[in-house]
């Protein structure tokens, strides 16, 4: 079902149907559908198993591969929030189109863009100039706190780098290329997404995970990779880099965690959803689309 629905998407990598991808994503994620769903893959060892070998620890969450089709992925990000006071994520982009749908929880995210250094004292300047509204634009500043500007006098310089995702015995390995130093600006101030609501995000879009809102649950509904994904660091990295595997049982467990919390909000009357969607459409993806 899901795979006859993605494949009435514009095949062009570089053009999607952003609002039917939001559509599909919704209903997808509706409590009901999504607990059906999961539990279905609970009852297929052997797609337990699949699942979970193309599944894997980012630095801050954890990236279940729940469907991989023809040039789309449907996959749930899991994030914990005691992982935000041990790192920070990276300031990145992405091959491809996307669509998230929070689950539960919320997420705050920063959009950056790239300044050119002889502008960024300048730039610098003009964010932290104050609003009509009193607020101002700066990292970290949440538009509900009394105004304050940053210590810094112009945006900081990070290391870029081009990266290509492969696989190697089972392993999830990052060959990565090295572009130079970037001079790097957030954009307006901090988004925030919670439980019940969607963003898009463009390939060509810079973005950082900033924060979360307790156990946070992401549904993400992705098209074909249409461009090499970047990012950008403070420290410069090795040539490769490689993420941790999810086993089979790490799965189960996920999947039984996500599985309490829908049952939590499905209780309380809080769907944050608009109807989209019905039972049966979560039983047929389950049934018929497992792809490799």
């Amino acid at each position: 079902w899901l795979a006859a629905q993605m494949a009435r998407l514009p095949a062009h990598s570089h053009v999607t149907d952003v609002p039917r991808l939001e559509a599909l994503d919704r209903a997808l994620a509706i409590p009901s559908n999504l607990s059906v769903f999961l539990s279905s893959i609970l009852k297929d060892e052997q797609l337990v198993k699949t699942i979970a070998s193309r599944s894997y620890h980012q630095d801050l969450f954890d990236k279940v591969v729940l469907f991989s089709g023809d040039n789309w992925k449907l996959r749930m990000h899991v994030f914990e929030a005691a992982t935000f006071s041990q790192a920070q994520e990276e300031i990145h982009s992405h091959r491809d189109h996307f669509v998230s749908y929070c689950v539960h929880g919320g997420i705050v995210q920063q959009i950056w863009e790239e300044i050119d250094p002889a502008q960024s004292k300048e730039k610098m300047e003009q964010q932290n100039k104050p609003r009509e509204d009193g607020k101002i634009n700066s990292r970290g500043v949440d538009t509900h706190a009394p105004p304050q500007k940053s210590t810094s006098t112009a945006f900081p310089t990070f290391h870029k780098y081009e990266y290509d995702p492969t696989v190697s015995n089972g392993t999830r390995v990052f060959k990565i290329k090295n572009l130079g130093k970037v001079t790097l600006g957030p954009v307006d101030e901090e988004q925030k997404a919670r439980a019940g609501q969607t963003y898009y995000m463009h390939p060509s879009v810079l973005h950082s995970v900033e924060g979360i809102e307790g156990k946070t649950v992401t549904l993400v509904l992705n098209r074909r990779a249409a461009s090499k994904s970047c990012f950008a660091s403070p420290q410069p990295w090795e040539e490769t880099f490689v993420r941790r595997k999810i086993s089979p049982e790490q799965l189960r467990a996920r999947i039984k965690e996500v599985m309490e919390l829908m049952k939590k909000v499905s209780e309380s009357g809080r769907s944050g959803l608009g109807g989209v969607g019905n039972r049966d459409d979560a039983k047929k993806i389950a049934k018929k689309g497992q792809q490799k």
